[in-house]
């Protein structure tokens, strides 16, 4: 699978999660979630440093963003398509995911649409 398949799919599901492509957490949370798809065991403080490095800038700078469009994401319940995604309640609208939570989550569900063979959206 090419990185930038994985990319633009990643792309796709944050906007379909309202996530701001104008936000510059937009643009770490994608990287992020392509590298936690692509490297399994990083811990989460490792794909923000990866992702830093990636994108040229610092760690505390890509969470700050990333909590920023999760936070944003939240407020506007869209929260509701994250949990269809999985196929149970894991948030709601009163307690927004953390920013790993998410990056975690998301990377799951790319490792599966990538072993199914479903990496585009119909």
């Amino acid at each position: 699978m090419k990185f930038d398949d994985v990319y633009y799919f990643v792309k796709q599901l944050l906007l379909k999660l309202g996530i701001a492509p104008h936000l510059k957490g937009y643009e770490y949370l994608s990287c992020a979630v392509v590298l936690a798809v692509e490297r399994e065991n990083l811990s989460v403080m490792n794909i923000y440093k990866s992702t830093a490095d990636h994108c040229n800038t610092t760690q505390s700078c890509v969470e700050r963003a990333v909590r920023n469009a999760v936070s944003a994401f939240s407020k506007k319940e869209n929260v509701n398509y994250l949990n269809s995604l999985f196929g149970s309640r894991l948030f709601d609208a009163y307690s927004y995911p953390s920013s790993g939570a998410v990056i975690c989550y998301l990377a799951e569900y790319v490792r599966f649409a990538i072993h199914n063979g479903n990496l585009c959206f119909r």
